[in-house]
């Protein structure tokens, strides 16, 4: 569960056998926007000039742990998905981080993927960013507490980021500036989390880029495998959201059950076709 201080936000979402909130109690209003932009050190422009309103407030690292310049690196983009994920998920080699990776390799210019880190251990964010094939928010954003520093440090940040529920003094100014040259606060990982209502990790947020619009929040891992992915990606390439839930997806998350089911069915017919003649103790002596 998310603990807030006047500055700092510590969360750690489990994964999907568990699930925490990233709601933030009550705090200090914050300081004046003015006050905020004299006291930060602002980073090099290509870093938060962009016209769309979310990327611009985004301070992204590649995999070398560089930082991202906004238009050169989204400027084929029509799709940012948001990989809410933690240590929880980082090994499963099965789960999404390989179907994460395998749409960064199929689509590496219409499509970027953008890690948000929920750990709290500066370790698991950098095993789960360096030399991967996504980009990633910042670490030292205020999102995370660590014990060993005081609080200054911890402070010390190097711009005023947006904590979780924040009121955000400057969305006038995005809605004002089309171009996207003003300099704004930036979002940290905990307010994006907040932003998106994620609850456990990993979670995936589906963003077009050319609408401006969220188009699927959750996304089921199912719509990322190999079969399917070319047509979820067309279909959020077209800004359309993904179908309803259908038998297809609820085969993929409950195999087992489905397969139970069949052969049930199967045999229930078996026994109205051929009565007497086949009986599941027939059956197991024919196996044993």
């Amino acid at each position: 569960m998310a603990s807030l201080r006047a500055r700092n936000v510590a969360f750690d979402l489990q994964d999907t056998h568990a699930s925490g909130s990233a709601a933030a109690a009550p705090h200090a209003a914050p300081k004046s926007v003015l006050k905020q932009k004299q006291n930060a050190t602002l980073p090099p422009p290509a870093r938060y000039r962009h016209p769309d309103p979310l990327l611009r407030r985004l301070r992204m690292i590649d995999g070398h742990g560089q930082g991202v310049d906004l238009k050169q690196a989204f400027r084929d983009t029509k799709l940012v998905v948001f990989y809410f994920g933690s240590h929880w998920n980082a090994t499963d080699g099965r789960g999404c981080q390989q179907l994460v990776s395998n749409l960064c390799r199929q689509y590496p210019h219409e499509v970027k993927v953008v890690y948000v880190s929920v750990d709290t251990d500066a370790r698991h964010y950098k095993a789960a960013t360096r030399n991967r094939p996504w980009l990633s928010l910042e670490w030292h954003d205020g999102s995370s507490i660590d014990p060993d520093k005081e609080e200054e440090e911890e402070d010390a940040l190097p711009e005023q980021f947006l904590l979780a529920d924040d009121a955000d003094p400057d969305d006038s100014v995005v809605q004002s500036d089309a171009a996207g040259t003003s300099y704004v606060r930036p979002f940290s990982r905990v307010h994006m989390a907040y932003k998106f209502d994620v609850l456990m990790t990993p979670t995936l947020v589906v963003y077009h880029v050319p609408s401006r619009r969220v188009l699927d929040k959750n996304v089921r891992l199912q719509r990322l495998r190999s079969e399917r992915l070319h047509q979820s990606v067309s279909v959020w390439l077209r800004g359309e959201t993904s179908p309803p839930i259908n038998w297809i997806d609820v085969m993929y998350m409950t195999p087992w059950t489905f397969i139970s089911a069949a052969l049930l069915l199967l045999y229930l017919g078996l026994r109205l076709v051929l009565g007497d003649q086949i009986s599941l103790s027939h059956i197991w002596k024919q196996f044993t």
